[in-house]
């Protein structure tokens, strides 16, 4: 049994534990025709196959825009390994191929059933196994694959027949770090990928057009957060009250000394109504203040004046925190984010180890307006929809009301 190594920038390979990243759809024909984005990671987050270099601030897709110099072993996968996997598969097309330091992206496209006893899982042990051989070779010649000063192009793509690489792209000013040659992981020709890899399946057409535009992105991103590392911060433990959360973005959201609270009903309750909105939608009757009646929230003048209100705030740098659970939630939360204004979302799904937001929270993250906070509550999870929005909404005004003033950062932080 192989030893548990791990890429430590600065200190090279260390034991560690190894995350999981398998997933697959159970029941799913995986030998059927149908679309695939898969993930496959080296062993250990080694960065084997080159270094990010660029710019953030660069136009997108200029020659400044951060991408990726392929190492040897970088190009080898590309040129060669890449291509021979619709060579092996006839009725397999790659539409998409994107090389990272760490981990490589695909998108593949089964075109006709694969031949009898073969899956999705033989076509990537297939390309796992050439890799890793290449890997060796290099080895064998005594051209370590090193990270640093490569000379070959950017993100890799590929078009259903072939990849095609780009023009060799002149360094820019800001790179991830550069790294020693990794010479001990190769000394007992250990496999190059961690065992496994992450599939999703194409549902849809606009499904694919986001997943592309993820792998072009990805150099860029991954160069915003070693270039603004406040900005993304990942903590699987935050003690904040009495709860614990996990979180990523910008942490120093928490230190405001006010914070405000998004807290909107689906409904709108009897005392938000104006006269004449009881008039036009027939509401003859009394009831208590905080009875529900059909008018949606976000129909009233209430709901109108909340939303100025709680902008307002959040231009003068208040964050405002919600789940963004109803559709007036919702709203606010969008426009915060549009506008560039703090925020602190409290989301249900898990922020696990490898986890990062989708394009338009990452865009708020980059320029330090988000934090993102998910509950470590098991009843979240458990409880119906109604008490579920009300047990996150009280997470949202307990974290409103929770004084950081006379506490450090550090101390939340547990």
């Amino acid at each position: 049994m192989r030893e548990n190594l791990i890429y430590i920038e600065g200190e090279g390979l260390r034991s560690g534990i190894k995350e999981s990243h398998n997933r697959r759809l159970k029941g799913h024909d995986y030998s059927a025709p149908g679309a695939y984005m898969l993930t496959i990671v080296t062993e250990g987050r080694i960065p084997v196959f080159g270094a990010i270099e660029g710019n953030i601030r660069a136009e997108r897709m200029s020659k400044d825009w951060p991408h990726i110099n392929l190492s040897p072993l970088g190009k080898a996968v590309f040129e060669e390994e890449a291509q021979k996997i619709t060579k092996s598969y006839p009725m397999v097309e790659l539409w998409r191929f994107t090389i990272m330091p760490d981990h490589i992206h695909m998108i593949i496209y089964i075109r006709k059933r694969l031949p009898e006893g073969r899956t999705l899982g033989n076509i990537v042990a297939g390309f796992k196994g050439g890799c890793s051989r290449a890997w060796w070779r290099l080895q064998e010649k005594g051209e370590m694959p090193l990270v640093a000063n490569t000379t070959s192009t950017g993100t890799a793509n590929t078009t259903p027949t072939a990849p095609q690489t780009t023009a060799p792209q002149t360094a820019a000013p800001q790179t991830t770090a550069p790294v020693q040659a990794m010479s001990v992981a190769c000394i007992n020709r250990f496999p190059l990928f961690s065992p496994g890899y992450n599939d999703r399946i194409l549902k849809n057409s606009r499904q694919l057009q986001a997943w592309k535009d993820y792998l072009i992105d990805n150099p860029y991103r991954l160069l915003v957060r070693r270039t603004l590392p406040s900005h993304f911060r990942r903590c699987l433990d935050i003690k904040i009250g009495d709860e614990t959360f996990s979180a990523f973005g910008n942490f120093l959201l928490l230190k405001k000394p006010e914070k405000l609270q998004v807290f909107c009903h689906r409904k709108a309750r009897f005392s938000q109504l104006t006269e004449e909105e009881k008039t036009s939608h027939n509401i003859t009757y009394q009831a208590l203040p905080d009875t529900p009646t059909s008018i949606p929230y976000t129909e009233t003048e209430a709901f109108k004046k909340e939303k100025n209100y709680l902008l307002d705030a959040a231009f003068s740098g208040i964050p405002l925190v919600t789940p963004g659970i109803s559709e007036g939630e919702r709203i606010i939360m969008n426009a915060c984010i549009k506008a560039g204004l703090p925020l602190i979302h409290i989301q249900q799904e898990k922020i696990y180890e490898l986890w990062k937001p989708e394009k338009t929270r990452f865009d708020a993250c980059v320029a330090g307006h988000l934090l993102i906070l998910c509950p470590k509550l098991d009843k979240i999870n458990t409880e119906s929809r109604y008490a579920n929005f009300h047990s996150m909404n009280e997470l949202a005004s307990m974290i409103c009301s929770f004084d950081t003033s006379t506490t450090t950062l550090k101390a939340i932080i547990q």
